[in-house]
């Protein structure tokens, strides 16, 4: 066997020829590398022969080729110890993603907690901001609106030219004031969300009516004419926010027109009722009518000492357009003028044909001298009840000042005689007191139903509802003279329509 084998192979069979000759049965599997077997693989055993002496004499060799069996052997325990190790790098690197997924979910629970703490935050900021904007309003307005009345009070008054014109001057400039902290607080509050719309179906000749008389008297001594034609129909929408639409619209219109005319007027289309401001100003360039909605753009105006705007007219028209969901739309053309309308649904109810009203009239038939009537005033300001006093009396009223709930006991205690024909009450008062708790409390002690008109600067929808629940008549700050004098004939008649 060594020398078939060679010395190296013999060396590898040694040990299992020394079992086989001690007489054990030895079994063994040996490669051979040698060139000429080219790496066979043999299972190979070795029976031990005895003689007669029953000793070993040799052995009986069996030789069997299984190298196709454990190369394949081999190359299955190579594919499958591959395919544990892909396992375990899968699954080291599932185990790694769920780790990273746990780490997420727990980073997005902490995000999660600190957007809920940051919401609840911005949140109360808001509700801040709410209550901020609504005393900052009143506070601001409250000096203005005093100040104005007295102004207005000494119009009506027999004064010298120059004294005159300064009155105008000092009006004009209270004007400009008001309209400035006005569009400040408005554009304030629409963008803190707290201005909500109250849907609602009247005669849109209700609403324009008002505007027209209004608006008529800002054309006085001026080169532009106010023309106003209704349509004596039913539309359904926030009457007030769509009142501030409109005003919005003249004031441009009277601002930059320098002279010719503004029409307000109404068409009817086919799902809609379109309202339209038209004027004869300057017009404005098809580039520039996109921006013009913008906050604090400002064209120029034709009276250069007119030009006290921010540029938030048309911004605020833009922002109440989309709480109602009404169409704004422009057309202008340069040199000859523009046209702003606003497409206000129709409402169910029937409606009927066209009006057309003289402004002028209808206007002149406000400034008529009151019937002797007795006015309570509500206000926790001393100088806003100066001023009421002073401008109600100049137009024929007896004006009773109340201040605090306290002097409405006293008043109660000693009695009221006449009783007041109307209440005209401010919202806000000291000590958490509202107008509505101090009529309230003088309604316990009378059983005439007075008619009451509510003045603030809080544009709530809920306040609206609640002032229209208790059945009285809301008008918000800053109040015109005319505008105050309109609401008052309105209940005045309406309560002797109704006695």
């Amino acid at each position: 066997m060594l020398e078939v084998m060679g010395e190296e192979m013999f060396a590898h069979h040694q040990e299992f020829v020394s079992q086989a000759l001690t007489g054990e049965t030895v079994e063994f599997e040996i490669e051979d590398s040698s060139l000429s077997r080219k790496n066979l693989i043999s299972q190979k055993t070795y029976v031990p022969h005895y003689g007669q002496d029953e000793k070993v004499v040799g052995f009986f060799a069996l030789e069997q080729n299984v190298t196709k069996q454990r190369r394949t052997e081999r190359a299955l325990k190579s594919a499958y110890q591959n395919l544990e190790d892909r396992v375990y790098q899968r699954t080291r690197q599932i185990t790694d993603i769920n780790e990273q997924l746990r780490d997420e979910i727990r980073e997005r629970r902490q995000i999660e907690s600190r957007l809920i703490v940051a919401k609840s935050e911005a949140e109360e900021a808001n509700l801040s901001k709410i209550k901020f904007l609504a005393a900052t309003s009143h506070d601001l307005l409250q000096p203005m609106n005093a100040a104005s009345l007295f102004a207005s009070s000494l119009l009506e008054k027999d004064l010298p030219d120059d004294t005159r014109s300064l009155v105008k001057s000092l009006s004009y400039s209270l004007d400009n004031i008001e309209s400035l902290i006005g569009a400040l607080v408005d554009i304030s509050k629409l963008d803190a969300g707290v201005v909500e719309a109250e849907i609602g179906s009247f005669r849109v000749n209700e609403l324009l009516d008002n505007l027209a008389k209004e608006f008529i008297q800002q054309t006085d001594g001026t080169a532009i004419k106010l023309r106003y034609v209704a349509a004596s129909v039913f539309v359904e929408t926030d009457s007030q926010l769509l009142a501030r639409i409109l005003r919005n619209f003249l004031s441009n219109a009277l601002r930059y027109t320098e002279n010719g005319s503004v029409l307000l007027g109404c068409r009817r289309r086919q799902n809609a009722l379109e309202i339209q401001v038209i004027d004869t100003g300057p017009g404005i360039a098809e580039n520039e009518q996109k921006d013009i909605f913008l906050e604090f753009r400002r064209g120029l105006s034709a009276n250069k000492n007119d030009d006290k705007g921010l540029g938030l007219g048309l911004a605020i028209v833009d922002k109440i357009s989309r709480i109602l969901k009404h169409s704004i739309n422009i057309e202008s053309a340069l040199g000859k003028g523009s046209c702003f309308s606003v497409l206000v649904p129709y409402s169910n109810l029937q409606s009927e044909g066209n009006n057309k009203i003289n402004a002028n009239e209808n206007a002149a038939e406000v400034f008529e001298v009151m019937a002797p009537v007795h006015v309570m005033v509500i206000d926790n300001d001393e100088s806003i009840c100066e001023a009421m006093d002073i401008l109600l009396s100049g137009w024929g009223c007896t004006v009773t000042s109340i201040q605090t709930g306290q002097q409405i006991d006293a008043l109660l205690t000693s009695g009221i005689d006449p009783e007041p024909d109307l209440i005209i009450a401010d919202y806000h008062l000291d000590d958490d007191l509202t107008g509505l708790d101090v009529i309230n409390q003088y309604n316990r002690g009378t059983s005439s139903k007075i008619p009451v008109l509510m003045i603030t600067a809080n544009y709530t929808s809920e306040l609206r509802q609640q002032v229209r629940e208790s059945g009285y008549y809301l008008i918000n700050k800053p109040v015109k003279p005319l505008k105050l004098k309109l609401a008052m004939n309105h209940l005045l008649k309406s309560d002797a329509s109704a006695g």
